[in-house]
């Protein structure tokens, strides 16, 4: 079975669904650790990991919003 290589960064505007899936599933938590403010990568990678879980979705949503909102207000911040 031949597997294929993810597309980069520089490609993010012809990413598909299942492609930021794999990236916010998976991949980030490899990638964006020590790029990230520690505050920043624990914001999302807490936020995401609600989003895929039902039960914690229909409990938290409106803290995985918030954890959202920071994550996007102070990475705006960052560059």
């Amino acid at each position: 079975m031949l597997l294929s290589k993810p597309r980069g960064l520089d490609e993010l505007d012809r990413w598909k669904a299942t492609e930021f899936r794999q990236f916010f599933l998976y991949t980030d938590k490899i990638v964006l650790k020590g790029l990230l403010r520690r505050e920043l990568y624990l914001a999302l990678n807490v936020a995401i990991g609600i989003m895929v879980n039902p039960r914690l979705l229909q409990q938290h949503r409106q803290y995985a919003h918030e954890l959202l909102v920071y994550f996007v207000k102070e990475g705006n911040n960052l560059y």
